[in-house]
């Protein structure tokens, strides 16, 4: 059920193995074992189907198709692959385009050429949990605000054709024009690395001139304008976790640094502390979104961030030539930090909240050349060592060096409005963002990120981004293009 293009290469296999060497007891009929591992075989399985179609080649968007009120399973199991690979879906889902027709279409050659008694007229197409047409007829809705929700990267599209019983689940991928251009001219863009393995050559290189002139053009205009000046970029979230975004978000701030800019990276790392906690035995506490962390857990808190986080970032940024410098906040009393209260007076255990940076220490790097990659663990003034919120960090750094940009990597396209339309907010002024606040729309992690830049700006910062860090190169195409991402946070009303 899954399906990138309808092709089928040699390497789409799954092999289970069973040897017995674990030495486990054998399951040799029905059970509660063998239901237990039945739904984790097939848990495992469907997460590996949905990573397969994510990773389609050029995709940007995982699409899943459920199906459901087919006459029978087989026929639904056949509408959900036709729909989740018909190129003209997969066209209008990369384009953001809540083509219901597109769907029905689909469904309709289906029922006609197999000789199905479905009548997609009286269908029902649901995309991002909005019905998009019932009762023969296109529903009622806010096109806008669902096009903003389209632009995720993940499509859920549900069809209920009847009341049969049959159901079924497809997954597939968009169909972008990286897509035609890998397999357009394969030969020339798929290399062998010198380990004897193969990659994708996606240079400039390799596309049209009218595509580079265009590009090119665009890109220098913002490159002059921010040469020399100060971004700072909080890496978080989902860029930190899965190699590719790991690299990408490296070749960012490496070009950042080539073109003039002087970059400043502070990051966090929830993802990792919670994962070496558990395998400790420890369970993570949160409050409003922030971690509760006691003097026990504190050493590992900083081991992660400090000791591996931190040193693996800047590997991967010295490999691309970016003269990374990694630091803690105690390093040179970088940042100082008093103890933090949650505002519902919970004590929140060895957490602090930055009472000042060393704004001469960073600025002497910055001068020699050097990428600062800074860990939020800070010194208070008593020696203790206290976790700082990272999206705070890079608010008061930003500040104390003046930067002009502000740059927050997060696992959701931006800012978001409240339910029911969750639509992305493209841009917001000082008021917006406080009128959201005070509404309660803006919560858990992204509370704590808004109000850092309320801060930031109060600050003298002049624009702030939060962007969708589960796209590669999201920070260049921010910076270097008209077309941005993300939500932009300014001082004055947009």
């Amino acid at each position: 059920m899954v399906t990138v293009d309808g092709e089928m290469s040699t390497n789409d296999t799954v092999l289970a193995l069973a040897n017995g060497l674990a030495g486990n007891h054998r399951i040799d009929g029905p059970s509660p074992e063998l239901e237990t591992f039945v739904t984790a075989l097939e848990d495992l399985l469907g997460e590996m189907a949905r990573a397969m179609a994510a990773d389609g080649e050029g995709a940007t968007k995982l699409v899943e198709v459920v199906v459901r009120g087919a006459p029978d399973e087989a026929v639904a199991r056949d509408c959900a692959r036709a729909i989740a690979q018909s190129p003209l879906v997969k066209a209008a889902l990369f384009g953001a385009d809540p083509n219901w027709g597109r769907i029905l279409a689909t469904v309709g050659a289906r029922a006609g050429a197999k000789g199905w008694p479905i009548d997609p007229f009286q269908a029902r197409v649901v995309l991002q949990g909005v019905t998009v047409f019932a009762a023969g007829a296109p529903a009622d809705l806010d096109r806008e605000a669902l096009r903003a929700r389209m632009r995720e990267t993940r499509i859920d599209v549900l069809v209920e054709l009847g009341g049969g019983p049959g159901r079924a689940v497809a997954w597939g991928c968009d169909l972008s024009y990286d897509y035609v251009k890998i397999n357009a001219d394969y030969a020339s863009l798929i290399v062998q690395r010198p380990d004897g393995g193969v990659g994708k050559d996606d240079r400039v290189a390799n596309y049209s001139p009218a595509f580079k002139r265009a590009l090119l053009a665009e890109a220098l205009k913002y490159i002059a304008q921010f040469s020399g000046q100060i971004a700072v970029v909080k890496y978080g979230g989902a860029a930190m976790v899965k190699e590719g975004l790991k690299e990408a978000f490296a070749e960012d701030v490496a070009i950042l640094k080539r073109v003039g800019l002087k970059p400043v990276v502070v990051h966090g790392g929830a993802p990792e502390i919670t994962k070496t906690l558990e395998k400790l035995g420890e369970r993570s506490e949160f409050v409003d979104g922030m971690r509760v962390t006691d003097a026990q857990s504190l050493p590992v808190v900083e081991m992660v961030l400090t000791g591996k986080v931190n040193q693996e970032l800047v590997a991967l940024l010295n490999l691309r030539g970016a003269n990374a410098v990694g630091l803690s906040g105690k390093d040179g009393n970088l940042v100082r930090a008093r103890k933090a209260v949650h505002e519902s007076g919970r004590d929140l255990g060895q957490v602090g909240q930055v009472a000042g940076v060393n704004e001469g220490f960073l600025r002497m790097l910055l001068e020699q050349g050097y990428v600062p990659v800074i860990s939020p663990i800070a010194l208070s003034q008593d020696g203790q060592s206290l976790s700082i919120n990272a999206d705070e960090v890079a608010s008061a750094v930003a500040v104390a060096l003046g930067a002009r940009k502000l740059i927050y990597l997060t696992d959701v396209p931006g800012i978001l409005e409240s339910a029911p339309s969750g639509e992305l907010v493209r841009q917001l002024g000082i008021p917006d963002l406080r009128r959201m606040l005070e509404a309660g729309a803006v919560t858990g992690g992204m509370k704590w990120k808004a109000q850092a830049i309320l801060a930031a700006l109060a600050g003298g910062v002049e624009r702030c981004h939060v962007l969708d860090g589960r796209q590669p190169h999201t920070v260049i195409a921010e910076l270097f293009t008209d077309r941005g991402v993300g939500t932009l946070v300014q001082a004055t009303a947009p």
